[in-house]
């Protein structure tokens, strides 16, 4: 599209937040964008592509963000605005552009932060997926009078907080540190000292920390009578994505944290090397299972949902597509890796979906797999699917990862080779419903909300 000009291209604008390019008839002195989602405005940095289009400068925008459904959103750019209507029907949605005047938005302030505050510092933003970041999040938030939850996006977007669609959590938008990228490199001294007396202005009389990755450690440590807790859910260092160096933040924050959490045993384990002084082993979880709305009957399908990365045993998948050709084997989640040629076509990947839609597909589908290859990184993972198939009625064929955290659950089966793996996933594909019954009652003891009071109660012990 070309509104006044200037060519707009959207990839991006749902749930899952507005992402795009821009290339207006000339360069722009500003490198920025202003957005306004309803009453709330915000401004998210331009970044100049390497490449340019027909002599223009392309620039790229990204507003992690959540947008509601016939949400209307305004852009404004040099001198120029443009409405857009989006209509979502998933994490994708098709604009309409109409000329407006940019005018007055009225920005959203926080709903009050109180005496009680909890603040989350995650490694993912708050969007239509749904992780142990936002589930935690949630959970926590009924403990306390106010909760703020900051990803990437409250470092590269400034405005008014944010407010999430049926909580009571608010999502900072400082624009401390436009260029920071967490996989990359640590946050600068002057760059963590913004953030942290931005944020500090919201934060009541006393202050809880969550920290779920070492980078926020100088924002966490600036905070007035904060109380830190290290919530360690990988091993960070091992993450192939990330060049930035961990260790030392690590070391200091485990040192700093009233509490430490993980959420498996091996990291539990590294957690207390690290110097922890208190260390609690807090798995991942599930929401309450909904047995009323499963199916009568499930379809033809073995499902996997999360991340297509390194790890991913795509010969695993392979064999067993292959051993189940009448069975569609369901890939839900973004591919960060290209899929090897060949592959049988009832392997279908389905593409990054809401956690909605992946929660209706496990109800739907009859066995969860987990096919990952045994690292550094996998050996340390409490994996959160496994729980939520459970709570789906899904028995879970997965490979060697973790601790025993999973060893009282129904249903599991770990094993890693091709031909043990597709013996498991047939023996699991016709459990009958009082099977599937079962898992879902033992996923009823492993909720969010079990999780975060065992966090509570252990903190009021300290």
């Amino acid at each position: 599209m070309a509104p006044f000009g200037a060519w707009l291209y959207l990839d991006r604008a749902g749930p899952s937040g507005l992402a795009g390019w821009i290339a207006p008839p000339r360069a722009l002195d500003a490198l920025s964008i202003e957005v306004r989602v309803g009453g709330v405005c915000l401004r998210a940095p331009l970044r100049p592509d390497a490449e340019l289009i027909e002599g223009r400068t392309l620039y790229r925008f990204t507003c992690a963000l959540p947008l509601a459904e016939s949400n209307v959103v305004t852009l404004r750019f040099g001198e120029r605005s443009v409405l857009l209507f989006t209509i979502n029907r998933g994490p994708r949605a098709a604009p309409v552009f109409v000329p407006v005047p940019w005018g007055g938005a009225r920005s959203a302030s926080m709903r009050g932060a109180r005496a009680r505050t909890l603040v989350v510092l995650a490694p993912i933003d708050w969007s239509f997926r749904r992780q142990r970041s936002q589930q935690l999040t949630a959970a926590l938030s009924a403990h306390y009078d106010a909760t703020l939850y900051l990803g990437p996006a409250s470092l590269q977007l400034s405005g008014e907080t944010f407010p999430t669609d049926g909580s009571a959590i608010d999502l900072p938008l400082l624009g401390t540190a436009p260029d920071c990228d967490f996989s990359e490199r640590a946050m600068r001294d002057a760059e963590a000292a913004a953030t942290a007396g931005a944020l500090q202005a919201y934060l009541g009389d006393a202050v809880d920390v969550l920290v779920q990755f070492p980078s926020w450690r100088p924002v966490a440590q600036r905070l007035t009578g904060a109380r830190i807790i290290y919530d360690c859910i990988d091993f960070h260092s091992a993450l192939p994505h990330v060049t930035a160096p961990l260790a030392e933040s690590e070391q200091a924050l485990a040192r700093d944290a009233a509490l430490c959490l993980a959420t498996s045993a091996p990291l539990l384990e590294h957690v207390r090397a690290l110097g922890g002084r208190h260390a609690l082993l807090s798995p991942n979880a599930t929401p309450a299972p909904q047995v009323k709305l499963w199916p009568k009957r499930r379809s033809a399908s073995v499902l996997y949902v999360g991340a297509v990365e390194g790890w991913f045993d795509f010969a695993l998948i392979d064999a067993l597509a292959r051993a189940m050709p009448a069975t569609a084997m369901e890939i839900i989640g973004q591919c960060g890796v290209e899929p090897p040629r060949g592959l049988p076509r009832n392997v279908i990947f389905l593409g990054e979906r809401s956690h909605t839609h992946a929660s209706k597909a496990m109800v739907q589908a009859r066995v969860g797999v987990i096919p990952f290859k045994r690292d550094a990184l996998i050996g340390a993972v409490n994996p959160v699917k496994a729980y939520e198939y459970l709570a789906a009625g899904l028995p879970v064929v997965m490979t060697p990862m973790g601790g025993d955290e999973l060893a009282s659950a129904p249903g599991v089966v770990t094993t890693g080779t091709p031909d043990a793996f597709v013996a498991a996933v047939k023996a699991a594909y016709d459990m009958p419903d009082a099977e599937r019954s079962r898992y879902a009652a033992w996923a009823e003891t492993q909720t969010w909300d079990a999780r975060a009071l065992q966090i509570v109660e252990r903190l009021a012990q300290l």
